[in-house]
């Protein structure tokens, strides 16, 4: 929903831009100061040294800032009387539109009825009585970039002010109710200012038990999946079912057999191991997240090809050191520490000794870091979501502690940016962080982050909620998921990042889907 103030030389106060209010749920996280990521994405066998911003599809790069902002001035300030009032149109008593209108207003309508400019829309009366409620001791408060995003509360119509003001105050957004009621002076919205962030917490938290039957539609639609690895995970996770019979039936799936497909006599694929994306270390990622079972013999011997490789001396012989840091990929051991563990090989010393090098390996700040260039500082996100994803599974399946601790250290690290956003600013670190992806590879995103998170009972951590309210932002109106990029090429395509496996190229995504549901349960 867009609302422009008309350039009036009248209001000579009035920055002339005009503001922008967007809150369709389709809408993305800003971009924020777009950071290259230093790895060689497109290099088929390469290591992640270096990164190039290729993501897949047309959806890799995020719409602009969302939420309300001046266009043509730095920031914005609260003004103590409207400048412009954008009032509601009176409606005729008469008119086609009369009883719902008037059931939203709550009074008799009277007077002109000038409503036909406006589209008709599906409204959900117990569900706008219920924030209407909660909304009615709110005040205007400060806002982060991604509350703009959230879609699913707002004030639908509502006149907005923005005054001139010297550079650099505080961006603020004058909201005045539209209902024509009293609008907060100075002095309410100091009073309120400091429970602003708890009541938008409490706000959000009603509608999202109001919406949750989408989450409902979303389970049904994954219950008809083709994917048995798919309904048997929506009916554990989702419906607390202890025993789905479709956890036998995993392998007779279509992606799962896929995956599985022109393995050869040495458990690999007939290319490299780490073969983007046809390699076994990849394949073996979404077999686990499919649900294969423990001791499966095909992925085990699989296993055997990825562990040889990260074991051998020549993989070893290339950890370098720089400055006291390890410099090194820790997706790569960190994906196939979580995999071996899955299939039940967490004895094999081999994955001991995988477990034990990312320990050794953990940056100070709790991450990892493949670039020689870095200066120590901060680590990689991207090469430290998979680290502690792996050292989590190896801590469930053995009980060491060490893993354990490693991986909270990566939490911790991952929880003080809010999973996304840079600590001096605020902003997003990069873009594709807040899109969301599957399979995410060696990637990180905020989906996959809260997933991980959340095996570790940490999804609803006070410091998450930005990214749970993020994922929630981005569901469709049927309650479904779609995937905001790819980091992969369809099945039969030329050059490198071809996968296997078609996980869906346009609208609901299955596995986006069901891993936001999961997070979603595991925050409440």
């Amino acid at each position: 929903m867009d609302l422009r103030v008309a350039d009036d030389a009248s209001f000579p106060d009035l920055v002339l831009a005009g503001l922008e209010l967007r809150l369709d749920e389709h809408e993305r996280i800003p971009a924020g100061r777009q950071q290259r990521q230093d790895r060689r994405e497109r290099e088929a066998h390469a290591d992640e040294g270096d990164v190039a911003d290729d993501e897949i599809g047309p959806e890799r790069k995020l719409a602009k800032v969302a939420g309300v902002r001046p266009l043509e001035h730095g920031h914005a300030r609260v003004g103590t009387k409207p400048r412009v009032q954008l009032a509601v149109a009176d409606v005729d008593c008469e008119h086609t539109r009369h009883a719902v209108l008037q059931q939203i207003v709550g009074k008799a309508a009277g007077g002109r009825a000038d409503v036909d400019a406006v589209a008709p829309v599906e409204l959900d009366l117990e569900l706008l009585e219920r924030v209407r409620e909660l909304l009615t001791a709110s005040g205007d408060e400060a806002r982060q970039p991604v509350d703009g995003e959230l879609g699913v509360v707002g004030d639908l119509v509502a006149g907005l002010v923005v005054a001139g003001h010297e550079p650099r105050e505080h961006e603020r957004l004058g909201l005045r109710a539209a209902l024509r009621e009293t609008a907060l002076d100075e002095q309410d919205v100091e009073s309120l200012l400091h429970r602003a962030q708890g009541s938008r917490r409490r706000c959000y938290k009603t509608v999202m038990e109001l919406q949750a039957g989408r989450g409902g539609s979303a389970i049904e639609w994954l219950l008809t999946s083709a994917e048995p690895g798919v309904v048997f995970q929506a009916k554990r996770d989702l419906l607390g079912q202890h025993d789905p019979p479709e956890a036998a039936r995993v392998l007779e799936g279509p992606w799962v057999r896929a995956l599985l497909d022109g393995q050869q006599a040495d458990g690999g694929f007939g290319v490299n191991v780490y073969g983007k994306w046809r390699g076994a270390h990849w394949r073996l990622v979404s077999l686990v997240e499919l649900g294969v079972p423990a001791g499966e013999p095909r992925c085990v011997a699989a296993a055997e090809t990825v562990l040889a490789w990260l074991t051998g001396k020549s993989h070893r012989s290339g950890v370098k050191t720089i400055d006291g840091l390890v410099r090194q990929c820790g997706s790569q051991e960190g994906n196939a520490l979580a995999v071996c563990c899955r299939l039940g090989l967490a004895e094999d010393p081999r994955v001991r000794l995988l477990s034990e090098s990312l320990i050794e390996w953990q940056w100070p700040d709790g991450g990892w870091n493949c670039d020689p260039r870095a200066t120590g500082r901060r680590s990689s996100f991207h090469e430290s979501l998979a680290p502690m994803w792996g050292l989590h599974e190896y801590w469930a399946a053995t009980g060491e502690d060490a893993a354990r601790e490693a991986a909270s250290r990566t939490a911790e690290l991952f929880l003080e940016h809010r999973l996304f956003r840079a600590l001096a600013t605020g902003e997003p670190i990069h873009p594709s962080f807040v899109a969301l992806h599957y399979p995410p590879y060696w990637h990180y995103d905020v989906l996959q982050a809260l997933l991980v998170l959340s095996r570790m009972g940490l999804a609803h951590d006070p410091r998450a909620q930005d990214a749970v309210e993020l994922v929630e932002q981005r569901r469709l109106p049927d309650g479904r998921w779609p995937a905001g990029g790819r980091w992969w090429k369809p099945p039969g395509s030329k050059g490198s990042n071809v996968e296997v496996v078609d996980w869906g190229r346009s609208g609901p995504n299955e596995m986006v889907t069901l891993n936001a549901l999961r997070v979603l349960n595991a925050a409440k």
